[in-house]
């Protein structure tokens, strides 16, 4: 079975989502922390260190991503002072069913 239907991953590359009216909203939060639950690869972090936003935190179900590990569609653990920027994972309506 492949990792995007047992996991759901599918990877968000390049910074294409990044538009101004987001990155207005992110810095007017005030918060200091960028935190992607469901972090994959690790581009929405890199792309958001490019953007000058140095503190991130990133969580993933894969043990192969070097991320601490959590189930995020089970639990997300709050961080404060912190914005969630993430692309949630791909479930396909069998596998959704499945969890």
């Amino acid at each position: 079975m492949s990792k995007k239907v047992e996991l759901g991953q599918f990877f968000t590359e390049k910074d294409l989502w990044l538009k101004p009216h987001i990155l207005d909203f992110i810095q007017k939060s005030g918060c200091t922390i960028i935190y992607d639950p469901f972090a994959g690869q690790g581009d929405l972090l890199k792309a958001m260190k490019i953007q000058g936003f140095h503190k991130t935190v990133g969580l993933d179900i894969d043990t192969h991503l070097n991320w601490e590990i959590n189930d995020s569609l089970v639990t997300i653990p709050t961080i404060d002072n912190a914005i969630i920027v993430t692309n949630p994972p791909y479930l396909a309506k069998q596998s959704a069913a499945r969890k």
